[in-house]
């Protein structure tokens, strides 16, 4: 952004330009780029179309597989790469802890370069609470794919829910990237909040949103998502 005409000639100079925002379009237009810009979801959004969840739960069945994920409590898939501070990270212990009385509560990181894994086993540690290590991005796409709900400040983890049609919860303050992925997905706010402190009630929420048919919502949106990115990658040709 320092040298906007750089910008502006390199994506004129593109045969195809897609981006998952419409927020990055209008962007890129009022820099002055004049090449046609597509816009579309993100294309994790067709994961579970290259990793089928019955595939997954067939061949890449992690290693370390805790036993307790193959218990009787459903499964659910807690991620965060930042605690702001030791009273966000009491609000999050007691939430978790809150709902262990129905789900088993695993803790795995998205990604170690932003040092998931060191906030999470801190979280592990305070609150006698289970952390999965993921030694491939394999382990990581099967637990999702197997897990029942998913917590996470992840926009990627919650667009693999999405795939997946899991019930999910994506933590977001002031994050444009996280409200973007829910506008052009057509997913309500109710699955966004910015306080861990509203977290289990917003679970429960949820919960009866999908109890009470919500699920048919989200597989409408998913569908529809997977029909715009197709329409959109059928003009690369």
């Amino acid at each position: 952004t320092s040298n906007p005409q750089k910008i502006v000639s390199a994506f004129d100079k593109s045969d195809f330009i897609y981006v998952r925002e419409h927020l990055a379009k209008k962007y890129l237009e009022n820099l002055g780029v004049r090449q046609k810009i597509y816009t579309a979801p993100d294309i994790v959004t067709i994961i579970n179309q290259i990793f089928p969840e019955a595939i997954l739960r067939e061949h890449y069945i992690p290693i370390n597989l805790p036993d307790t994920v193959n218990g009787d409590k459903k499964l659910l898939i807690f991620q965060c790469n930042f605690i702001n501070s030791e009273v966000e990270a009491k609000k999050i212990i007691k939430n978790l802890n809150l709902l262990k009385d129905r789900y088993t509560v695993m803790l795995m990181p998205a990604a170690f370069s932003h040092n998931d894994h060191l906030y999470l086993q801190y979280l592990a540690n305070e609150g006698n609470l289970s952390y999965f290590h993921p030694n491939s991005v394999f382990d990581m796409v099967y637990m999702l794919a197997r897990s029942d709900f998913i917590i996470s400040t992840s926009m990627h983890f919650a667009i693999t829910a999405f795939s997946y049609t899991k019930p999910f919860v994506v933590y977001s303050k002031n994050m444009i990237k996280i409200d973007e992925f829910l506008a052009i997905s057509n997913i309500s706010s109710l699955f966004k909040i910015s306080d861990w402190l509203d977290l289990s009630n917003r679970v429960a929420q949820i919960e009866q949103f999908y109890a009470d048919g919500g699920v048919n919502k989200i597989s409408e949106a998913y569908n529809t998502s997977v029909k715009n990115i197709h329409d959109v990658l059928k003009k690369i040709n």
